[in-house]
């Protein structure tokens, strides 16, 4: 986003400029007081080591020849014989704050409604800042925006407070907030610190003030959604954090998440269930309640289930299983016979005690079933019941067959049985009489006598069947 010019402000500026003197009160706006305000905690990225690159930009203005204003009649450009500034780590500090408090409220007045350098009045006898805003906004742009070389004396503040020759400090601040980019630079007259610090360009939490009245929008969000707590224990009470803009946002910009030290009244609804203790719920009795509060008019409401004591669990390796029935023929279906779990003489109930589960229940074979303990009871126990094979039978159209005597070729015969279930095999007890996997019957020339064909159906769940055809060939 680029910044545009002060006449454009309305629409598209990203730069303010305020000259502010400590001897004039009457340009303190205060507007609202600290009874009014909630601190409101916000973390955001610094970057100290770029914003210090500005101040050689700024003293190369100062002191090059494009140190120039327009005068107020916007005539003539004056040219400014600056001399460089020192760069004072005591207004670094404060414009620091002020990037940070740009996130909540673009404005020369602080969220809190106090104007910006009232607090450091008794450090500089002036003071001024530029603000800027913006995405993908560098130094070198910034800096660029806040010269207003192709202004006229309306629209060039921020660069008279650059040139102004009541100033022989700055100090500058740069955050970035959500790949926003927001910049001050803070003027005074004199050097408070000069001692070096070293740059900070980490994510850092900063605690701004903020007036409730100029808030417009705001969402808290607690950080525990829900409370399951055993009797006797205890669990801590929920931070909050909001997502907040105030009347001075900048309308594209991000709204700011934060958080508060500040502790709102919590409630809980029925104390006989659980209790408030210093920063603790304390779990009492076994039920269901919630706790409760209201935060700037924003109703929160937080379930607490307090459950009894663990008893020993016991093991359920050692428990009695009876099934019924026991044994079954194998039919295609899952088989699930009643399941009675004993244990020490007691009958167990089924999905409170202990869960069940089958294993090899449909075809034949042997079967599993395995309980699993729950609610006061823990480990596991098995039991086996048997599937039997199913009974299969061959059918065939005509197992007995008369053939006359052949001296000159083989003749043949093609069998059709058909099985229940099952592969189907073939034998021949003769050989001159063969067989083939598909059931043709082959009777060599010249064969006289008896020979008998043997199909069989074999399946994993049927028994095997047994067919024979007997083919006679006489001459």
């Amino acid at each position: 986003m680029k910044l545009s010019t002060t006449k454009k402000w309305l629409a598209k500026l990203l730069i303010l400029a305020m000259l502010v003197s400590v001897c004039s009160t009457a340009n303190f706006n205060i507007t609202a007081s600290a009874a009014d305000t909630q601190d409101f905690q916000i973390t955001g990225t610094y970057g100290q080591t770029e914003a210090r690159t500005m101040l050689a930009m700024i003293n190369d203005f100062r002191t090059g020849k494009d140190a120039w204003q327009w005068d107020e009649a916007d005539n003539e450009k004056v040219q400014v014989n600056g001399q460089r500034l020192d760069y004072d780590y005591n207004l670094e500090k404060i414009a620091m704050q002020r990037a940070m408090e740009l996130v909540v409220a673009f404005s020369h007045t602080s969220p809190n409604g106090e104007n910006v350098l009232e607090a450091h009045k008794n450090e500089y006898q002036a003071s001024s800042e530029n603000i800027a805003i913006g995405n993908n906004l560098t130094a070198a742009k910034a800096f660029a925006q806040l010269q207003e070389t192709n202004e006229k004396y309306a629209g060039q503040g921020h660069r008279r407070n650059m040139l102004s020759d009541k100033f022989h400090a700055v100090g500058i601040g740069h955050v970035t907030y959500k790949g926003w980019h927001y910049w001050v630079q803070v003027f005074g007259d004199r050097v408070v610190t000069a001692a070096a610090t070293p740059a900070n360009d980490a994510e850092t939490a900063v605690v701004v003030p903020v007036s409730t009245a100029n808030i417009t929008a705001q969402t808290c969000t607690p950080s525990v959604d829900r409370y399951q707590i055993t009797v006797g224990n205890t669990a801590v009470l929920p931070t909050l954090s909001f997502e907040l803009r105030t009347k001075d946002t900048w309308t594209a910009a991000p709204s700011a998440q934060a958080t508060t030290k500040d502790t709102p009244a919590w409630q809980i609804k029925d104390t006989a269930i659980a209790t408030i203790s210093g920063t603790n719920i304390l779990a009492v009795s076994p039920g269901a309640t919630s706790l409760t509060t209201s935060v700037n008019g924003q109703s929160i409401e937080i379930p607490i289930t307090v459950t009894a004591l663990d008893q020993k669990k016991e093991d359920l390796k050692s428990a009695s299983i009876t099934l019924s029935p026991k044994s079954y023929t194998y039919n295609g279906k899952a088989k699930t016979p009643a399941v009675i779990v004993s244990y020490n003489g007691k009958t167990l109930t089924e999905g409170t005690d202990y869960t069940t589960a089958f294993s090899g229940n449909t075809n034949a074979g042997t079967a599993t079933v395995t309980i699993t303990g729950a609610g006061n009871y823990t480990g596991t126990a098995s039991a086996t019941f048997t599937i039997k094979k199913a009974t299969n039978k061959i059918t065939l159209k005509k197992s007995t067959y008369t053939l006359k005597y052949s001296a000159k070729k083989a003749q043949t015969i093609t069998l059709k049985p058909k099985a229940k279930a099952g592969k189907l095999t073939y034998s021949s007890n003769n050989k001159k009489v063969k067989v083939t996997k598909n059931g043709k019957v082959t009777i060599a020339k010249k064969f006289s006598g008896k020979a008998i064909i043997t199909i069989k159906a074999t399946d994993k769940n049927y028994k095997t069947a047994t067919k024979k055809v007997v083919i006679n060939v006489k001459k």
